[in-house]
């Protein structure tokens, strides 16, 4: 996934004014409501993986007053929130309304890799925190999808600790398993879809960095 460059870029607007208005507005909360109420889609699809297929960079991440499975996507300029994960923040008591909106005038146009428009519902800003690095405000763009896997993309990697390097053993990295591996295949509503690529090519290799940290 990719963004668009524009020829002007934009600069965050500092007016907080709008962000409370959208706050007192329950913003993000109707948001949750309207587009989860229209149904969402969640295909699973078993393969058997082969040597095209590499490992996700998986791990857990701290946010909304719980925890969930996050993808670390070096391929992918951006980071989404699936709809579902803010669904049941709500439920379990998050006030997911004290969350800070990003203006939809902010918010460059995105593609995937085969050049097509990507659509979200919107985005916000949410506090992550990886199992072991630092704490971060992160800007995540909203899927419509009904799923518990964050994906963290190059936007917020080296904010929460997250470095990639060049590992010049190959016995350094390990050997990849035979397991059959699930592909998860995302469905939006408007008939636009995306898949979780693989993140890892090469000897290239995904690491926290390793330092203690007090958990938010």
């Amino acid at each position: 996934m990719r963004v668009r460059e524009t020829q002007q870029s934009r600069s965050p607007r500092k007016d907080g004014a709008r962000t409370d208005r959208l706050r007192s507005h329950h913003y993000i909360s109707d948001l949750v409501e309207n587009a989860h109420s229209m149904g969402l889609v969640v295909k699973n699809i078993e393969k058997v993986r082969k040597d095209l297929i590499g490992s996700r960079a998986i791990t857990q991440a701290n946010l909304l007053g719980g925890s969930n499975q996050a993808l670390l996507d070096t391929g992918s300029m951006i980071s989404i929130i699936p709809l579902g994960v803010l669904v049941k923040a709500k439920r379990r008591g998050f006030d997911i309304d004290s969350l800070e909106p990003i203006d939809k005038k902010e918010i460059e146009p995105v593609f995937d890799a085969s050049n097509n428009p990507m659509t979200f519902l919107g985005a916000v800003r949410i506090k992550v925190q990886l199992v072991g690095g630092p704490c971060a405000a992160v800007a995540f763009h909203t899927a419509k999808v009904d799923d518990n896997e964050i994906l963290i993309g190059t936007n917020a990697l080296p904010s929460l600790g997250v470095k990639l390097s060049l590992v010049r053993d190959r016995s350094e990295i390990g050997t990849p398993s035979r397991e059959p591996v699930t592909v998860e295949q995302r469905t939006y509503c408007g008939g636009n879809i995306f898949t979780d690529a693989c993140p890892l090519r090469g000897f290239l290799a995904i690491t926290l960095e390793p330092e203690e940290y007090e958990e938010y």
